[in-house]
């Protein structure tokens, strides 16, 4: 299933605005947004970033999941904060914090089945 699939079939809704930075990526050069996923009643709003050669066009639904679930699935799979910094060399435990509570954030908005379908049976 497509992210865009899986959206439209948890109808979950994508807003974003731009922002002037993203505070987990100090001094990447790119466009910033806040971004608010909403699925019913609930929502989370998240960061998030796009280099220039997007040209400035705000994010669409699939890339945002696309990217939840890539940072997500790495931070599962990962045995802890010193797998995981083995695997993504050059990332910091600031970064493996953010993206833990990232990962609490979205299982909340979605619950658990709905996310482990987002992490292993989306693709692009």
């Amino acid at each position: 299933m497509t992210y865009v699939e899986f959206a439209k079939k948890h109808n979950i809704t994508l807003s974003c605005k731009r922002a002037n930075k993203n505070p987990h990526m100090e001094g990447f050069r790119a466009d910033h947004y806040r971004c608010t996923l909403k699925m019913g009643k609930k929502r989370m709003t998240i960061p998030f970033s796009m280099g220039y050669g997007h040209g400035g066009k705000l994010p669409e639904v699939e890339e945002v999941l696309n990217s939840l679930a890539a940072e997500c699935s790495g931070y599962e799979n990962a045995g802890g904060p010193h797998d995981w910094l083995d695997e993504y060399e050059g990332m910091s435990t600031k970064v493996y914090h953010s993206i833990e509570r990232q990962a609490e954030k979205l299982r909340a908005l979605i619950g658990d089945d709905v996310y482990e379908e987002l992490l292993y049976k989306c693709e692009e």
